[in-house]
């Protein structure tokens, strides 16, 4: 494009690289954008085709599902505001048709996992902001496998982060319908959720019932869904069991929460530790639901200190305090658990 810089794009960049400059010989970790901002010139002397190259862009999408299950809770908002700007920039061209929904699709993928961060460093608000972002651009793509991914990824965050159940029947019943019983992955979490509700309510017949329609959906998903240990787009086995677990907690079967969190462990990928320390979580519930109060809070304080705190492991640590006796709520064990979660 043959253009010279405005006077405040040389503003920005010229104080950009002050904050480069002043960075080189020590520890300090330079601000999300600054490198891009540096290039600036240089893209825009390419006529911006780096940015343009969707493939760039998809594959950079799926470096995030690699990492947003194993990086510690808050560490992408930098990269992916910086990311989701430049789409954001890219979005108001006039581009082509498969080019555009190409890069709605990337955007909504970034946007599920900028909300799923907000989610986990505690700003519910604008994690909202950015699931309704998230759930505009995958509709608007065209890619409704992409759309049921996002809300099933939202009615699951909506259940940890404590937003009221009406709320989430919502989301739910807009999951199923746009699957339309389509094998789609971002229904496992739907079904999932809903198990959780109703056994946290105590219809343990239904729950069952929703766990069924769960084990039923995973023997249509697809192996690439099944094979997919690592990024978010995968439902392997151990997702399964740790569904069952969750539920079994909540309805205070102790042998059953034991035998599907066993399962799960067996097949969990090393790098997931933040699962792991929540399968901890869920037996130390069972065990505390079954009124096992002692070992329950110690091994729950062990799991959760195990890990970094997110929105799920929040969630789970709430559920064991509240499923106290009113006695036993005031015990040292329940108020170091207590503390935890406002870290």
């Amino acid at each position: 494009r043959d253009r010279t810089p405005t006077r405040d794009e040389d503003d920005v960049e010229r104080r950009t690289l002050l904050h480069l400059l002043s960075a080189f010989g020590t520890t300090a970790a330079l601000p999300p954008g600054t490198v891009d901002t540096v290039f600036a010139g240089v893209r825009r002397s390419l006529d911006d085709r780096l940015e343009n190259d969707l493939t760039d862009w998809e594959q950079s999408a799926w470096e995030y599902a690699q990492v947003i299950w194993t990086a510690s809770p808050g560490t992408l908002i930098g990269d992916l505001a910086a990311d989701l700007l430049r789409l954001g920039r890219l979005l108001d061209r006039d581009l082509p048709q498969s080019v555009r929904e190409g890069l709605l699709r990337v955007s909504a993928q970034l946007g599920t996992y900028m909300a799923i961060e907000l989610g986990d460093t505690g700003n519910p608000r604008s994690a909202w902001r950015a699931w309704r972002t998230a759930r505009r651009a995958a509709d608007s793509s065209g890619d409704r496998e992409l759309a049921v991914w996002v809300r099933g990824r939202e009615v699951c965050r909506a259940y940890s982060e404590g937003q009221p159940a009406t709320a989430i029947n919502t989301l739910l019943d807009d999951t199923f319908r746009l699957a339309e019983n389509a094998p789609y992955v971002g229904l496992t979490a739907a079904y999932s959720t809903r198990a959780r509700i109703l056994a946290f309510q105590g219809e343990a017949t239904q729950a069952k019932s929703a766990l069924r329609d769960l084990a039923e959906l995973y023997e249509r998903l697809p192996d690439r869904v099944i094979s997919d240990r690592i990024t978010a787009f995968g439902a392997p086995e151990d997702y399964l069991w740790l569904g069952q677990g969750y539920v079994f907690a909540l309805l205070g079967d102790v042998r059953r929460t034991d035998h599907a969190v066993e399962n799960a462990l067996a097949l969990l990928p090393e790098e997931r530790q933040g699962t792991k320390a929540n399968l901890h979580l869920i037996q130390a519930l069972a065990l505390v639901r079954d009124r096992d109060l002692t070992h329950g809070l110690q091994h729950a304080l062990t799991a959760a200190r195990s890990s970094p705190t997110s929105a799920p492991r929040r969630a789970l640590i709430d559920t064991i305090v509240k499923s106290l006796p009113d006695r036993s709520r005031d015990l040292p064990l329940a108020h170091d658990l207590r503390t935890l979660t406002s870290l």
